[in-house]
């Protein structure tokens, strides 16, 4: 079966659309001329779809006329409540984010947080937020709450955000062999399995989790994931691990053709 993968859209940036009015051609030729689907019934979407809910609904509907399905998951800009108009809205990402999960959404498109079964694939995923348990000196940044500097932590109002969304959002499905896997952020805590341009920067540790006990357990043939804005990819057992991000404009430079396609 052949499946498209993409992350990071971050849809607000390219098409300026916070009340998802548009339902014109701006968002197709968005898709056709700058994500460039394939010849794929499935897409998978690792996360950071944007920051507007009903233009993060309209960019899903859009999707779902190119695939058969369409699945997704959630990042951590999903939960961002950008501006006090936002804040005073919502108070908290997670009623951001409950708006979002009991808005209507075309029939093939899944929110997979559990183990379901698209056509035959077996597909399973949830958040995996990070929580700076693998920095070298994750005790005193916590003591020392060097957290407050970062944006998560600003845009996410949550009390000690990341504790929050790592412990709130972690895996509740089945353990049973699956095919896909979905993650916004990076299932390995090593460092060759991280950004190379982070490589050698303590705080690129900060952004991942061990993923090894469920990779145990669920076996997937492909895990799927986002949030760092370089394409990363390595193997671990028999699991393909694969981070294809799209990413701000000055990543994208007006490059076309993002979406990558696999076969499982």
């Amino acid at each position: 079966m052949k499946i498209d993968l993409i992350s990071d859209i971050h849809i607000d940036i390219y098409i300026k659309d916070p009340q998802g009015d548009y339902k014109t051609h701006k968002y197709d030729k968005f898709i056709e001329e700058v994500l460039v689907p394939n010849d794929s019934d499935i897409l998978s979407i690792a996360g950071d779809i944007g920051h507007y809910n009903k233009q993060n609904v309209l960019l899903l509907e859009k999707l779902s006329k190119y695939y058969k399905h369409v699945l997704f998951t959630l990042g951590n800009h999903d939960f961002w409540l950008m501006g006090n108009k936002q804040k005073h809205r919502y108070k908290y990402g997670f009623n951001r984010v409950s708006e979002f999960m009991s808005m209507e959404l075309p029939k093939n498109v899944h929110f997979v947080d559990k183990v379901m079964d698209i056509d035959g694939l077996k597909v399973s995923g949830f958040l995996g937020f990070y929580d700076g348990s693998y920095l070298p000196s994750a005790e005193e940044w916590w003591k020392e709450k060097q957290y407050r500097n970062f944006n998560d932590y600003v845009q996410i109002p949550e009390t000690d955000s990341y504790k929050y969304l790592h412990n709130k959002y972690k895996y509740t499905g089945s353990f049973e062999k699956i095919d896909l896997m979905i993650t916004h952020v990076n299932p390995s805590t090593k460092y060759e399995h991280q950004s190379y341009s982070l490589k050698d920067d303590n705080d690129t540790m900060f952004y991942c989790f061990d993923g090894q006990e469920l990779r145990d357990k669920l076996q997937p043939e492909v895990w799927h994931f986002g949030h760092t804005h370089e394409k990363i990819q390595y193997r671990i057992g028999n699991t393909d691990f694969i981070c294809n991000p799209f990413g701000y404009p000055f990543e994208t430079n007006g490059k076309s053709g993002f979406i990558a396609q696999i076969e499982i």
